[in-house]
């Protein structure tokens, strides 16, 4: 970091506001996936399977950053609920494979239209170059490695 005692006030500034759309974003997801009978750990859970970016719960939990049991609770739920079916997966007969039931990609599409539309309410407050300008800024940081990332990269 630099010397610039500037520096340390904007870091502060900037983590607020991610922080604050953060937490603004997770409060209306949790409103919204209420109505349809489902919690925010739900959400995330059927998002992670939507995007087919895992299919197992140990993915699950390491992509959505929500603990085990949290995972294996909803999980259940989703699956009574026909949001979800697992199977055992045929290359790893120990692990079980989830995917989204008709039910399910219907009830994640829906949450995810609402999600889109509350993100554009938030992007409409700016001209097309701010948001070219704050996409390319924050891809720029989230492509840093930060120093316990670059450690346990070393080490793998």
């Amino acid at each position: 970091m630099s010397e610039n005692p500037n520096e340390s006030f904007y870091v502060s500034l900037l983590y607020e506001n991610i922080r604050s759309i953060h937490n603004q974003v997770k409060n209306e997801m949790t409103v919204y996936a209420s109505k349809q009978g489902l919690t925010y750990p739900s959400f995330l859970i059927l998002s992670c399977i939507n995007k087919q970016v895992v299919t197992n719960q140990s993915g699950i939990c390491k992509h959505s950053n929500l603990k085990k049991h949290t995972v294996s609770r909803q999980m259940k739920s989703l699956e009574q609920k026909k949001f979800i079916s697992r199977r055992i997966d045929e290359s790893d007969k120990k692990q079980l494979k989830v995917s989204l039931t008709h039910c399910g990609t219907i009830v994640i599409e829906n949450l995810l239209d609402y999600q889109q539309e509350m993100l554009e309410i938030f992007l409409s407050q700016l001209n097309e170059s701010d948001v070219v300008s704050i996409v390319e800024r924050l891809a720029k940081v989230t492509g840093i490695q930060t120093p316990i990332q670059s450690n346990k990269n070393a080490r793998t």
